[in-house]
C-alpha cells in the first residue's frame, strides 16, 4: 500500500518539476512510467529472501555446526547480492530516467534534472534547517 501511496507522491512532485522544464503530458503518465520503471526492484525480490534466510540461520546458529554456510562463504554470497541489487538499483534509475522522459515529452537531460531537482531542494531545506536550529 505505501508503494502505491509513494508512487502517486513521487508523480505529483516530478509532474511539477517537468513542468518547470517544460515538460507536458499529465501525472498519470508519470505514475505509470514509475510503476513500469519499479519491475526490476521486483527481479530482487528472490535475492533479498535468500539473504533473510541465509542470515536467520546464521543469527540462529551463529555460523556453528548447524549453520548453512560459513562466514566466507557468507560474505561472498552477500557480496554477490549487493552486485546483483546495484546493477538492478541502476536498472531502475535509468528505466525511471526514460520513461520520465517519454512521459513528459522532453530529453534525457531534462528527465534527470527532473529526478536530481528534488534531491538538491530536501538536502537544501534540511541543512537550511540545520542553520536555523544551530543559531
Amino acid at each position: 500500500m505505501l508503494g502505491v501511496i509513494g508512487i502517486y507522491v513521487a508523480a505529483a512532485i516530478f509532474s511539477g518539476i517537468a513542468g518547470w522544464f517544460g515538460g507536458t503530458g499529465g501525472s498519470d503518465r508519470v505514475r505509470v512510467a514509475l510503476a513500469w520503471s519499479a519491475v526490476p526492484a521486483l527481479a530482487m525480490a528472490p535475492f533479498n529472501f535468500l539473504l533473510l534466510v541465509l542470515s536467520a540461520s546464521a543469527v540462529a546458529d551463529g555460523f556453528g555446526q548447524g549453520a548453512m554456510l560459513s562466514r566466507r562463504s557468507f560474505a561472498g554470497v552477500v557480496g554477490v547480492i549487493g552486485v546483483i541489487s546495484l546493477v538492478l538499483g541502476l536498472w531502475q534509475l535509468v528505466l525511471g530516467v526514460r520513461t520520465l522522459a517519454v512521459a513528459k515529452n522532453f530529453s534525457t537531460g531534462r528527465a534527470i534534472a527532473t529526478f536530481v531537482l528534488p534531491i538538491f531542494l530536501l538536502v537544501g531545506a534540511f541543512l537550511s534547517l540545520i542553520m536555523l536550529l544551530r543559531a
